[in-house]
């Protein structure tokens, strides 16, 4: 039994997921004390109004990737110059996530008329600019991790980013609900030097700031397809808290964000495995039957115990962040634990057409779990929190009308 379990771990799914789970697992943890520190530092309406200010981020920085992460670990492996490869990448974001950052800025009055603030304070907007930017280098520094197999060092890098939050945040508390987003920049910022000096000591990558046409070419003529489908997936999650501060309440996105960042520990797991295997069978399409039968496997091993122990300390987790948000926030958090189960479908089904570049029916899937995600929490937010997390429910339901003849 043990040589079975010391076999698995050397195959590049099980070891580079769990690596990756690992990195997750550190980056929630902590994220439960980053959260209850600032539960207790700010009110909820500032740590509503901070939930937003991320999400708001968040979107951009999906918007302004263009799927280049996705790119880096479908052609780096079997690359020949992967350095040009990854300064493309590096560069061709850097132009992106400015250019759509102002883009935001100049409408945030449209957008998220209660994050007016940020554009009126120069020094706001650039610290936003420049978070973008950060965000996105330290999310493709991962990319070249998995690319090379290495997802170790994803975990070291986000223990770097993971752990000095909770110093930073009282740093800048007396910046209010900004000062949550700044914590968040300075730690990106640490990090991703963190993670590019691993870059040129363990794998020779030398860093130039320039774009190579023929590269960007091919990369984007794949990912541009991808980016569109991970921009539509992705939607929810960052427009929903948005919604929740302009119609309800920002007390009410700060319980909705708690618990939804909870139930990420659970949606890490389908995810964390489909990017490995999307690495593993990229180079051989011929290993992807078994590597998508080892990978069922291993989510359910995970999945379905992890959402046994949320449904039965739901209450305990929250009051990890006060009994306001145990109060408020235990419906919802269910919900978001149940519907870890289509998510993982989601996750499988969307990898394996990745794999088989049927790009426009993932566009395709992507589209109708997004648009029936956020139409459903609308329509049902009249009903609160709960209404909320049944509309997020239903909309992730929606791969069933996809896989059930797969």
């Amino acid at each position: 039994m043990l040589d079975n379990l010391k076999n698995k771990l050397k195959d590049d799914i099980y070891k580079n997921s769990i690596f990756l789970m690992m990195s997750v697992i550190v980056m929630t943890g902590f994220g439960f004390f980053f959260w209850t520190i600032a539960a207790r530092l700010f009110s909820t309406n500032e740590i509503g109004l901070a939930t937003t200010i991320i999400s708001a981020f968040s979107l951009i920085n999906s918007i302004a990737g263009f799927g280049l992460g996705t790119a880096l670990i479908r052609f780096l492996p079997g690359s020949n110059v992967k350095n040009r490869k990854i300064n493309s990448a590096f560069s061709a974001s850097i132009f992106a996530s400015i250019l759509v950052t102002i883009i935001f800025l100049l409408g945030i009055n449209y957008f998220s008329p209660k994050l007016l603030f940020i554009k009126e304070n120069i020094y706001y907007s650039i610290i936003f600019i420049f978070g973008v930017i950060i965000a996105i280098l330290f999310n493709l520094v991962d990319s070249v991790f998995i690319a090379y197999k290495s997802a170790k060092y994803v975990l070291i890098k986000d223990f770097v980013y993971s752990s000095l939050k909770l110093v930073l945040i009282f740093l800048f508390s007396s910046l209010m609900a900004f000062g949550i987003f700044v914590s968040w920049i300075t730690a990106f910022l640490i990090a991703f030097i963190f993670g590019l000096i691993i870059l040129i000591t363990k794998f020779s990558y030398k860093p130039r700031f320039v774009i190579y046409d023929p590269i960007i070419k091919k990369i984007f003529s794949f990912s541009i397809g991808n980016h569109l489908a991970n921009l539509i997936k992705t939607l929810p999650s960052s427009i929903i808290p948005l919604l929740i501060t302009n119609i309800l309440s920002p007390s009410n996105t700060a319980y909705y964000y708690v618990a939804f960042n909870i139930a990420g520990l659970l949606f890490m797991i389908p995810n964390t495995v489909a990017s490995s295997l999307f690495a593993k069978v990229s180079g051989d399409e011929k290993e992807l039957g078994k590597a998508m039968k080892k990978s069922i496997a291993f989510i359910l091993l995970l999945l379905i115990p992890g959402i046994l122990v949320f449904l039965f300390f739901d209450k305990y987790l929250l009051l990890l962040f006060g009994k306001e948000y145990s109060n408020n926030a235990v419906i919802v958090l269910n919900l978001l634990t149940l519907s870890s189960l289509f998510a993982a479908m989601s996750s499988l089904y969307l990898t394996y057409l990745n794999i088989k570049k049927k790009i426009k029916r993932l566009v395709f899937v992507n589209l109708v779990i997004c648009l029936a995600t956020i139409l459903f929490v609308y329509l049902l937010m009249p009903y609160g929190l709960k209404g909320i997390g049944l509309g997020y429910l239903l909309g992730q339901a929606m791969i069933l009308l996809f896989v059930w003849f797969k």
